[in-house]
């Protein structure tokens, strides 16, 4: 199997690959204590766009914060935190 190259009249020899903004849009965070978790989210000026819920087994709550550079590291610290039962990091 051979290959061809095959050029454009019209090109140029400075094609360039764009950049692309790129933002992470939803997260999934699972709580065992919802109404906590909507407090202390709440507590930071998060806003709630939707809360369903769906019998006794499952709640959605949607909600939007605003852009933080220390967010991975923070999560971590909360994750740990919020699963053994110890006071929650602010």
């Amino acid at each position: 199997m051979s290959t061809t190259a095959i050029r454009s009249e019209g090109a140029t020899g400075d094609a360039r690959v764009g950049q692309i903004d790129m933002k992470l849009e939803v997260i999934t965070l699972p709580v065992s204590d919802l109404d906590r978790a909507k407090e202390f989210y709440g507590g930071l000026a998060w806003r709630l766009d939707a809360d369903f819920k769906s019998g006794n087994e499952r709640a959605i709550q949607s909600l939007t914060g605003e852009r933080d550079a220390n967010w991975p590291a923070w999560y971590a610290e909360y994750m740990v935190r919020e699963r053994s039962g110890q006071e929650l990091p602010t």
